[in-house]
């Protein structure tokens, strides 16, 4: 089994759902996703109750960077949030 941290921010969402089933699936064990999407987030915490999900706007921090730190050393940073805001 493979204990790297691995964050994944915008991890709630379909994409980061995949990515969560396939990175368990290869034996890592120490996922931490961080979204916005309280639903998204709420089902991920279902399917999945070892990964340790956080209720953030990722994005919406300005220290955003400072955030993903604030969740202590990890081994790798995924980010899957999504920049692009309708007008």
């Amino acid at each position: 089994m493979l204990n790297q941290k691995i964050i994944i921010a915008g991890g709630a969402g379909l994409v980061g759902q995949n990515l969560v089933v396939r990175l368990k699936a290869r034996g890592y064990q120490n996922l931490v996703v961080i979204d916005k999407h309280r639903a998204n987030l709420a089902t991920l915490a279902a399917l999945h109750p070892e990964v340790d999900a956080v209720l953030a706007d990722y994005l919406g921090s300005p220290e955003h960077r400072a955030m993903m730190a604030g969740f202590g050393f990890s081994d790798a940073e995924i980010d899957l949030v999504a920049t692009w805001q309708p007008e």
